[in-house]
């Protein structure tokens, strides 16, 4: 059976004009998020938003512009799954919020790495808006085993095309996938991945 993950790609174009002191460049700070049952390390100065208020930003003004993705944002209201945290760079967050989510899904049994790279790339490949080849494949990180995926979707956001580029891993727990996915614009990622991945290998399971 092949497990369904919840991309939530939507969530990529939030953006507030909420206001943050800068923090010393390089600066981390690590966070708890129980509801994965994992830590990782943020640079200090993100801003970490209720995943409540998140989901529900997305769903009320995100699918406003981008009604293709009503399915995808469908998906934090199916049982079993579920948003658990969001994050973003107040750095340029009027325009584009480069963020990081991290949702939680029920799976079978025995899903297999194997499986779960499989999985990855079929469904991010379906979602509405997407530009290019997804590609999905095993990695290993200190904190564990997982299928990496990156996925570049086109999106509405504040009335301007964006194209967003997603860069997720997904790790299997019992009976569960737990998907960390970092999002900001393509022309800015070589900006973010070093962030992206020292944030990725600072991920650790209790």
């Amino acid at each position: 059976m092949k497990p369904r993950l919840a991309s939530l790609v939507a969530l990529a174009a939030l953006a507030t004009s909420a206001a943050v002191t800068a923090a010393p460049l390089g600066k981390v700070t690590t966070t708890n998020v129980p509801e994965a049952g994992l830590s990782l390390a943020l640079p200090s100065a993100w801003r970490r938003v209720d995943a409540k208020t998140a989901g529900k930003i997305a769903k009320e003004s995100l699918a406003k512009e981008n009604p293709q993705l009503a399915g995808i944002l469908a998906e934090l209201d199916r049982p079993g799954t579920g948003l658990v945290f969001f994050a973003f760079d107040p750095a340029g967050a009027k325009q584009f919020a480069t963020n990081v989510n991290i949702i939680v899904s029920k799976i079978p049994n025995g899903v297999t790495l194997a499986q779960l790279v499989a999985a990855s790339k079929s469904e991010l490949s379906g979602i509405p808006g997407r530009v290019g080849e997804v590609t999905s494949v095993p990695t290993t990180l200190p904190g564990g085993s997982a299928a990496r995926s990156v996925v570049d979707v086109a999106l509405a956001n504040k009335g301007k095309k964006v194209i967003a580029r997603v860069t997720q891993f997904a790790f299997i727990r019992p009976g569960r996938s737990v998907v960390v996915s970092f999002t900001t614009r393509r022309s800015g990622y070589a900006h973010y991945v070093a962030t992206f991945n020292a944030a990725a290998r600072s991920i650790r399971f209790s």
